[in-house]
């Protein structure tokens, strides 16, 4: 045998070896000895792969790895935002309010099927955009920290959102007008933030837009928030290039926002 084929299967016995037990059934500590020879018929080749439960037996994987998923309940007293209550347009567009609009979706899996890896994308996608859609704090339309953090926005998920809304008026989840609508509002409200030499910080209130500090020594301008921030505006500033008010508007807006840091 040439060195070179010596060497893998010395590799490959080592891997393989690594998941059977001694012989005389004892385990030693450090490097051991494995025979190289091929693995008994009892022991299936993928056994080091397989996570068992404390009395020996397979664990058994999800169905599917989105069964649980929620839906994060609103908050009262939030106010609406626009495009919440909008209709069909009449060329026959979606509904504006994403993605709880359209549960029956041709391209969504059965109940208890194993999703093919495209509609799992899709389903990560629209999950996505349906939590900075339907639940953006709505005084100034940013991502809310957390389902539960109130009216505490965060400026490097708001533009994780920003891309996202850019990439549902693409599929069709929403109309052109109401994505314009609201990137407006988001837009109003960072002109109005605190900044620090332009920088936003972590987290702001969404409603006065104050500074809410990230921890006791944390409460002043954020550059990888702003940089993530800025990366959604810019994303729409490049789609929405349609010769109306409200997108000429919006463009302007975020130019203004860009050159302020």
């Amino acid at each position: 045998m040439k060195p070179l084929q010596l060497s893998l299967a010395a590799l490959v016995a080592l891997g393989l070896g690594g998941c059977r037990p001694p012989a005389d059934g004892v385990p030693r500590d450090g490097l051991r000895q494995v025979d190289s020879g091929p693995i008994p018929p009892s022991a299936p080749s993928d056994a080091c792969c397989e996570a068992t439960t404390p009395e020996g037996s397979p664990t058994a994987p999800d169905s599917s790895p989105l069964a649980d998923a929620a839906a994060p309940e609103e908050e009262s007293g939030g106010g609406s935002l626009p495009g919440d209550d909008a209709t069909p347009d009449e060329e026959g567009g979606p509904p504006a309010d994403g993605a709880g609009a359209d549960s029956g979706d041709a391209s969504a899996p059965e109940a208890g099927a194993i999703p093919s890896d495209r509609e799992l994308l899709d389903e990560v996608e629209r999950t996505t955009f349906g939590y900075c859609w339907d639940f953006a704090q709505p005084q100034s339309g940013m991502a809310r920290q957390t389902s539960k953090s109130g009216d505490t926005v965060t400026t490097g998920g708001s533009g994780f959102c920003v891309a996202a809304i850019v990439a549902a008026t693409s599929r069709g989840w929403i109309s052109r007008p109401d994505a314009v609508a609201r990137l407006l509002v988001i837009a109003a409200f960072l002109t109005r933030a605190s900044r620090f030499h332009g920088a936003w910080a972590h987290l702001h209130d969404g409603v006065s837009g104050a500074v809410r500090p990230f921890n006791p020594m944390d409460d002043g301008g954020d550059l990888v928030e702003t940089a993530f921030l800025l990366e959604g505006m810019l994303i729409a500033r490049a789609f929405f290039d349609g010769s109306d008010p409200q997108e000429t508007q919006l463009r302007q807006q975020i130019t203004t926002l860009w050159d302020g840091v």
